[in-house]
């Protein structure tokens, strides 16, 4: 399992792998987030995607 915890993201930005685990995490305004999971994507505690981000979820 990759496990993202207490991470800001300000600039586009791609995760790949087979589980993927995701806690404490923002997206700030401009950057893109993609999870790319084989499997599967788990979304726990705070997230934030502040306006004009974006996320995807593969």
């Amino acid at each position: 399992m990759f496990k993202i915890q207490n991470k800001t993201f300000s600039n586009n930005t791609t995760i790949n792998g087979c589980n993927i685990d995701v806690q404490n995490v923002t997206v700030k305004n401009g950057a893109k987030l993609t999870l790319d999971a084989e499997k599967e994507t788990t979304i726990n505690g705070p997230f934030e995607v502040e306006t004009g981000a974006e996320l995807e979820i593969k």
